[in-house]
């Protein structure tokens, strides 16, 4: 059981290190997207909204990961009984 254990422990550090890198690629996501549809820095006809979307297209992606890591890490702790 203590194999089990600190193998559960090991994964859940990786997923948790999975994470962490992917918010930062999230909150860069936002930034970009922030920056590119800002009417106050830019005036709309000269918004870069293909860039914005790929952006967008992007963020999607990383959304899908973060909710299957965290599915994921909720199923080890509850083994852990955490």
């Amino acid at each position: 059981m203590d194999v089990e254990r600190a193998t559960m422990m090991g994964r859940k550090a990786g997923l948790e290190e999975q994470l962490a890198k992917l918010k930062l690629q999230a909150e860069a996501a936002c930034g970009t997207i922030r920056v590119s549809l800002n009417p106050a820095l830019t005036p709309v006809e000269e918004m870069d909204i293909p860039t914005a979307a790929a952006e967008m297209d992007q963020l999607v992606g990383i959304y899908a990961e973060i909710t299957g890591i965290r599915m994921q890490l909720a199923k080890i702790n509850k083994a852990l009984g955490e």
